[in-house]
């Protein structure tokens, strides 16, 4: 599962990455520079989720959840601060910013859907 899960992070990445590149050779640098910044600001949260998820087992499923819970604020929390830091203090275009930060949430998706996270059924099924 670890290896699934990191792969989910790298396909962002990379995903976020050819829309930098496209974007820096269609458009300009500038916005290259924010996609890349949107890219950040959605696998950032992302890798500090999954590595939170991945880290120590709790001792109850209750306190799974718990952690589950707490580490999804966490992560919201940290994307929003991830946003303002991109438009105010790096001068980023928010446009970019955001639709990049969108192709990383749809890979998300996308790769959770073609992978599978060992919740095979049973072939007897």
């Amino acid at each position: 599962m670890r290896r699934s899960i990191m792969a989910v992070v790298a396909a962002q990445l990379g995903a976020a990455l050819v829309v930098a590149l496209a974007l820096t050779l269609s458009v300009d640098v500038s916005a290259g520079y924010s996609a890349l910044v949107g890219a950040l600001v959605g696998v950032t949260p992302n890798f500090y989720f999954a590595r939170r998820l991945l880290g120590s087992r709790s001792r109850s499923p209750q306190e799974e959840l718990r952690r589950v819970y707490a580490g999804e604020l966490i992560k919201i929390g940290f994307t929003l601060a991830l946003f303002v830091i991109a438009i105010v203090l790096l001068r980023a275009q928010w446009p970019v910013v955001f639709g990049t930060y969108l192709v990383v949430v749809l890979m998300n998706w996308l790769m959770f859907r073609i992978i599978n996270l060992g919740e095979r059924s049973d072939p007897g099924d």
